[in-house]
């Protein structure tokens, strides 16, 4: 699993404890969504382990606190804030927690998946957006901070168990049907970062797909990866013309849309 522990031995051990968590549920889609339930039992060991990993960092509410080696939440500066307890993190902990549940059946990760869900809402929604991050004061208690990445509030979206049409969440709905531009516009003394390319523009489809936003999101995939496509017939890496010019992670458009014209 790249740069997941222990397969990058040539870079220091170095690892990222989210892409653990991705593997989870990636491993769930294979299994239940994609026919291959007879292999289930051959991802039982890699599952729990990484359960067992994320175990040892849990704080006092049962968030994750402090995890190790290279935290990677976005290629945004949302990866700056992740000490103390990052709430994004823990949102794709909760969605972890529940499709381990459904892979093998242990009520006991359904209801801390709730639980968890449950605290990080209540402790980073502001009654606007999500807070990306809580840091430990000089008393040893969580202050929450006022960073709010866009790629947080997609984390929350997807993975927090919250419903956008709900009249507590219309604000939140409304930034992101608008690309969060007018949010943009009047922070006060908030950070605040766009999505890049890696993953938040991923996220974001994502999140209008759930929405059922198909033309919000076809708009989107042609603003982003049109351009690209007219220039190489391929999609890139980044926005700019660096990097891969045929990235792979990329092809995970072509669902979304053929989704956004059915």
């Amino acid at each position: 699993l790249p740069m997941c522990y222990p397969s990058d031995l040539q870079n220091g051990g170095r690892f990222i404890p989210q892409w653990n968590m991705w593997y989870v549920l990636e491993v769930r889609d294979y299994i239940l969504k994609r026919g291959h339930a007879e292999e289930k039992e051959a991802f039982r060991a890699s599952v729990m382990g990484v359960l067992r990993f994320l175990r040892r960092y849990e704080n006092e509410d049962g968030l994750l606190e402090d995890l190790p080696s290279w935290n990677f939440v976005e290629w945004s500066k949302a990866n700056e804030w992740t000490k103390n307890v990052n709430y994004p993190t823990n949102f794709l902990y909760a969605e972890v927690l529940s499709a381990a549940h459904a892979l093998y059946g242990d009520d006991a990760l359904l209801e801390k998946a709730a639980h968890i869900r449950r605290i990080a809402v209540e402790q980073s929604f502001d009654g606007e957006v999500f807070i990306d991050n809580a840091v430990r004061n000089e008393g040893g208690a969580l202050v929450r901070t006022r960073n709010s990445s866009e790629a947080g509030q997609y984390y929350a979206a997807l993975f927090g168990g919250i419903n956008l049409e709900d009249t507590r969440y219309a604000a939140l709905k409304a930034h992101i049907l608008d690309g969060f531009a007018s949010f943009a516009e009047n922070l006060g003394d908030r950070g605040f970062v766009p999505v890049n390319a890696f993953i938040g523009r991923y996220l974001r489809m994502m999140t209008l797909e759930k929405m059922g936003e198909k033309a919000l999101l076809l708009e989107n995939i042609r603003a982003f990866f049109g351009g690209m496509a007219s220039l190489t017939g391929t999609l890139w890496e980044y926005k700019e013309r660096k990097g891969s010019y045929d990235h792979g992670f990329a092809s995970f458009v072509a669902p979304l849309l053929l989704w956004a014209i059915s």
